[in-house]
């Protein structure tokens, strides 16, 4: 715990410009999928892998936020435009 002493805890944003994106479904873990490798099932694309990331970086004392807005789905052209607009809106919301 004393690695993180003094370090800055602002507010942590984790989104996905590619919300959907998964992983190879397997026999064990398999999934609906809308698209190749993509799934707009939180378990099991990388929204899964954000929340796990949020998970480690709370329990070290960081305030973190995820946003799971759908950037890619239904359409894949566009998703950081999309991205840029979520991020924008949340940095503005929080600043007041």
């Amino acid at each position: 715990m004393e690695m993180i002493q003094g370090l800055n805890k602002k507010d942590i944003i984790i989104f996905h410009t590619h919300t959907c994106e998964s992983y190879t479904p397997t026999e064990n873990d398999n999934y609906i999928a809308s698209g190749n490798f993509r799934t707009t099932d939180y378990n099991n694309n990388v929204v899964a892998v954000g929340k796990e990331l949020m998970n480690g970086l709370t329990n070290f004392g960081y305030l973190v936020t995820q946003d799971v807005t759908y950037h890619d789905y239904p359409a894949y052209t566009g998703s950081y435009n999309r991205s840029l607009a979520t991020i924008n809106n949340i940095v503005k919301n929080n600043n007041k």
